[in-house]
């Protein structure tokens, strides 16, 4: 997959704007965005967005019914790891401790 940010500008974490509502067009970077505990599950070549100091984004690999398996740089001898995926009433979490803000998909 090919990933081409109309604004690739920023740390990490301002990849996610927070302002927007859940699937909306996150204009600056050319990519709906999907809020993290909503209805709505990653799909594979999304991207999680994270919210650590710099914030951190990692490239969804592969969907299971309860896991995420993503690859990621910059994560001391983690170049893929694999989160918990909970579907509760309707809405899907990924993560367990650590979480994305969210993800962002290809219109």
């Amino acid at each position: 997959m090919k990933y081409d940010f109309k604004d690739g500008s920023g740390n990490a974490k301002d990849f996610f704007d927070q302002k927007l509502k859940q699937g909306e067009l996150n204009k600056r970077r050319g990519m709906l965005q999907f809020i993290n505990g909503m209805n709505e599950k990653p799909m594979r070549d999304d991207i999680l967005v994270f919210d650590s100091h710099f914030g951190h984004v990692a490239i969804v690999i592969n969907v299971t019914e309860d896991e995420v398996e993503v690859v990621q740089q910059n994560i001391f001898m983690t170049p893929r790891q694999t989160f918990v995926l909970k579907f509760e009433n309707g809405n899907y979490t990924v993560g367990e401790g650590r979480k994305p803000m969210g993800w962002l998909r290809k219109p």
